[in-house]
């Protein structure tokens, strides 16, 4: 399978790729759905409609005030007026890759792998627990 492009998560000083699926409500209001013609002409790059981007969309996160917010939607969704939306949908744990970087990690789809991992973890959006471990991979 072809490595998927990631999604990026803000957190303190930095900006992090991250290999965590957390989806998005593509029912919510406050997400539109751009039809396949739009998609083709929107994606001039031809990411959002390679085999490197199954889902169509990638998403920026951030991390604000002890809360997980979707900031940010490139694809066939758009987030309508530009305006976060807090992942209350969201429940469980977001590894960003922190540190020295390790090398490529063929096993786990080309993952990079660093020196440390900051983990997230998360109950409907809110941060509850944050720790940062050496990474054994």
């Amino acid at each position: 399978m072809t490595d998927q492009i990631k999604d990026t998560c803000k957190y303190l000083d930095g900006e992090y790729p991250i290999h965590t699926e957390m989806g998005i409500p593509v029912d919510h209001p406050s997400i539109a759905v751009l039809s396949d013609a739009e998609l083709a002409e929107a994606d001039t790059s031809g990411w959002y409609l390679s085999t490197a981007c199954w889902r169509n969309y990638v998403a920026r996160w951030a991390v604000k005030n002890g809360q997980l917010f979707l900031e940010h939607i490139d694809g066939k969704y758009q987030l309508l007026d530009n305006a976060p939306l807090l992942a209350h949908w969201f429940t469980g744990e977001l590894e960003l890759p922190y540190g020295k970087f390790l090398g490529c990690n063929l096993e786990l789809g080309y993952q990079l792998c660093y020196s440390h991992k900051v983990s997230l973890n998360f109950e409907a959006g809110k941060l509850v627990s944050s720790r940062v471990a050496e990474n054994t991979q």
